[in-house]
């Protein structure tokens, strides 16, 4: 678990991002882009404007998961 933060060197933009799989996050977030099917219509846009190497995405923190008593 934890949060991320994908960072547009161009415009400062810094979308945050939080889950229990932040590599998979990242990974689906960057196919999304990659194949024009991203949800945000505003960062895909920003995608094909700056290039993917304005874009990085960067773990701020993680965070290991609360042991359950059976």
């Amino acid at each position: 678990m934890g949060v991320g933060v994908g960072r547009n060197a161009a415009d400062g933009k810094l979308p945050l991002a939080a889950g229990q799989d932040i590599p998979s996050f990242r990974n689906r977030h960057q196919a999304q882009l990659r194949l024009g099917e991203h949800p945000s219509r505003a960062r895909l846009e920003d995608w094909k404007a700056q290039g993917a190497e304005t874009f990085a995405f960067e773990v701020l923190d993680t965070l290991a998961p609360k042991e359950t008593q059976g």
